[in-house]
């Protein structure tokens, strides 16, 4: 006859939590068997995709400048016109020697 297990007994045998039986019946590899993924770093995956991100500051104004472009440009159909484009185009076709000493 076999002892039913009660409140005090470990049901779990061996495995120790939750977890590790999930590790070991339901994902793919076993925590011993996994071999470790490289991880690329950020700028790795930026260059990758073919940009990188860079941070620039622009005054509350210019800001503002640039959401009513996106919305303008949104009213007139382009629907998935962003800042970035903006910018980009606009250093594109910015025309340097007509830049102000003082700006």
């Amino acid at each position: 006859m076999t002892k039913k297990p009660a409140l005090g007994d470990d049901v779990l045998g061996e495995i120790q939590s939750p977890e590790a039986i999930m590790r070991q019946h339901f994902y793919r590899k076993s925590e011993e068997t996994a071999e470790p993924q490289p991880r690329l770093s950020p700028v790795d995956e930026e260059e990758e995709a073919g940009f990188r991100r860079v941070n620039i500051s622009l005054f509350p104004e210019d800001i503002e400048l640039l959401n009513e472009m996106v919305r303008t440009l949104r009213k007139r159909g382009y629907r998935r016109v962003s800042k970035s484009q903006i910018i980009r185009y606009a250093l594109q076709t910015v025309d340097l020697e007509k830049m102000p000493q003082s700006y």
